[in-house]
C-alpha cells in the first residue's frame, strides 16, 4: 500500500509532466498569436472577435463530461484568451 508523501509524490511527478507539455503547446500559441497580431496590425483588424471567442469557450466547454469540468476548461480559456488579447495589444 502506498503512503501519502508516495502517492503524493507519484501524482505531483504526472502533473509536472503534463504542465511541461501544456508549456510547450501555450509557447506554440503565442507563436501563432503573434503572427494573427502582426496580421491584424498589417491589415487594420481589430484585437478582439467576441464571436470568436463565444465560439472557441463554447467548443471547449463541449470537452467537459459535467458542469464542473466544463466551468473549468471556460475559466482556464478566458485566461487564455486575456493573455492572447494583451500579446496581440502589446504588438499593435
Amino acid at each position: 500500500m502506498k503512503t501519502t508523501k508516495n502517492y503524493l509524490k507519484e501524482k505531483r511527478l504526472e502533473i509536472d509532466k503534463l504542465d511541461e507539455k501544456i508549456a510547450y503547446l501555450l509557447l506554440e500559441r503565442k507563436f501563432l498569436i503573434s503572427d494573427i497580431g502582426t496580421f491584424k496590425k498589417n491589415n487594420n483588424i481589430n484585437i478582439e472577435d467576441k464571436d470568436r471567442e463565444k465560439l472557441l469557450l463554447k467548443k471547449i466547454g463541449s470537452y467537459g463530461n459535467n458542469p464542473s469540468e466544463k466551468n473549468y476548461l471556460v475559466s482556464v480559456f478566458k485566461d487564455i484568451i486575456k493573455a492572447s488579447k494583451k500579446i496581440q495589444e502589446d504588438i499593435k
